[in-house]
């Protein structure tokens, strides 16, 4: 079946074959992310890697979706809008997740690259972290569902999961001017936490290859309120006034943009390693 993104009328998705989306009518394909490249990043990396197929795609990734009228204004910001469909697929106990990654700093400063994701369809937790070497200095997870847009701030590390039972569409605004660094989470086999889902019930467990980790802390993103967006509005609007996402570009001259308080609402005080949230749960967050 083919239907048009909900808010991206230019934008056709096959649900038959998520490899690939259309837009303004011309075929992207997206860059798969194969399970053997996140099998050393997961909780039972010995068991995916005797037991499952190394060379299935666990999501796509599309870069520079744009109108075709629109991709001058973002390219002349420094910008890039992305587009990324994971899988319901599980991971042996755990959920479907990003490779995990970090940005560079900004040239000349002490900051790095921040990043902007809107949930198009589908739940997701947003696994975010700030490391020095081995040590956990901060880290929590957002729950996001449809409508909901998340930042991840200046010097933290991100990884996205998909907690629902449906393919998770997310989109990105991002500086265009760097790659993401994903070295970091290889060498500690994933991030702080892995996420669960065992008998319906969502489990975090702290890796032990970090040191200083906290208990996990659930975070609602409040970043509709600071960017003017309704829920049902697509994220890629933004472009009409694509100027109101320099913190984007030069993060060191908007510190109050990430604000924790503005940003983010706490769910939970850090109090417990299981979160009693299904797919269906997170409709009610």
């Amino acid at each position: 079946m083919v239907s048009m993104l909900e808010g991206l009328e230019f934008v056709e998705i096959d649900e038959s074959d998520l490899s690939k989306i259309v837009v303004e009518g011309r075929e992207l394909k997206g860059t798969p992310r194969l399970l053997r490249e996140i099998v050393p990043l997961t909780y039972q990396s010995n068991l995916l890697s005797e037991h499952f197929d190394y060379n299935i795609p666990v999501y796509f990734m599309f870069r520079d979706v744009c109108k075709a009228k629109d991709a001058k204004k973002i390219m002349e910001s420094d910008l890039r809008y992305d587009i990324t469909i994971m899988l319901p697929l599980k991971l042996g106990v755990e959920l479907n997740k990003t490779a995990g990654h970090y940005h560079p700093f900004v040239p000349s400063t002490n900051v790095t690259y921040p990043e902007l994701y809107e949930v198009i369809d589908g739940d997701a937790y947003f696994l975010v972290q700030e490391v020095d070497g081995d040590k956990v200095m901060d880290a929590f997870i957002i729950k996001a569902k449809k409508g909901d847009r998340v930042i991840v701030p200046p010097n933290y590390g991100h990884v996205t999961i998909n907690a629902g039972l449906k393919p998770l569409i997310i989109a990105n605004w991002v500086c265009r001017n760097f790659d993401g660094i994903y070295q970091p989470y290889l060498e500690k086999r994933g991030a702080v936490y892995y996420i669960l889902k065992k008998f319906g019930e969502v489990e975090v467990v702290k890796n032990d290859a970090y040191t200083n980790i906290p208990e996990p802390v659930f975070l609602k993103s409040k970043a509709n309120n600071m960017l003017n967006l309704d829920p049902q509005e697509s994220m890629y609007r933004l472009v009409e006034r694509i100027q109101t996402l320099e913190w984007l570009v030069e993060p060191q001259n908007h510190a109050e943009v990430f604000e924790r308080s503005v940003i983010f609402e706490v769910l939970n005080d850090g109090s417990g390693s299981k979160e009693l949230a299904s797919g269906s749960d997170l409709q009610r967050v």
